[in-house]
């Protein structure tokens, strides 16, 4: 399963949630997929979309926040997820892609990278709806599960590194934040 093919079934699924990515291929594929205001694309902030995502969706309980994570990332801010845990949001999916390496920056594996069980890490944390999906058949279904109920939920999508190039990422940190921004703005806030 690849990351494109996961981002593909969440674009035809997502109508008005938050969708915060993390850098690199994850921020190329959906720029590509499902531009719109409601997008917060985090370019140079490795292991933050997490901490981010949380708190837009503390700020906007009434919005669903879709993360769109790495797992290198996601290891560079493992204590996030206590946080998560505690805060409880029932507004946030966290959905982690695990390929098993640091992607974005060269293919680097990640240490103890076979051992590594980010369902387990995320249950331990305290997160109880916390799964793993190895087809495209699994994310399907989970993430419509996730959309449809309120809770929070993790997602660990098994994903095989990409071997095409990373689509252009076109926006500059500014055009982000203006829209952002002007999403915010729409909501009344």
């Amino acid at each position: 399963m690849l990351r494109r093919e996961c981002l593909e079934i969440l674009a035809e699924k997502v109508t008005d949630e938050v969708v915060v990515t993390n850098l690199g291929y994850a921020a190329g594929w959906w720029l590509k997929l499902r531009p719109r205001d409601a997008n917060f694309y985090l370019q140079d902030s490795m292991g933050m979309a997490s901490s981010m995502g949380l708190g837009i969706a503390l700020a906007l309980p009434e919005k669903k926040v879709i993360v769109l994570d790495g797992d290198g990332g996601l290891l560079l801010n493992l204590g996030i997820l206590v946080t998560i845990a505690e805060k409880n949001p029932p507004n946030l999916i966290h959905l982690l892609f695990d390929n098993r390496c640091y992607e974005s920056s060269g293919g680097q594996c990640l240490v103890n990278a076979e051992k590594t069980d980010f369902v387990a890490l995320a249950k331990g944390a305290g997160i109880s709806n916390a799964q793993e999906a190895k087809t495209t058949a699994e994310f399907a279904s989970a993430i419509e599960v996730a959309l449809r109920k309120p809770g929070l939920a993790f997602l660990s999508a098994r994903i095989e590194p990409e071997r095409t190039p990373m689509p252009d990422f076109s926006l500059t940190p500014a055009e982000i934040k203006y829209q952002f921004q002007r999403f915010i703005h729409s909501l009344g806030k």
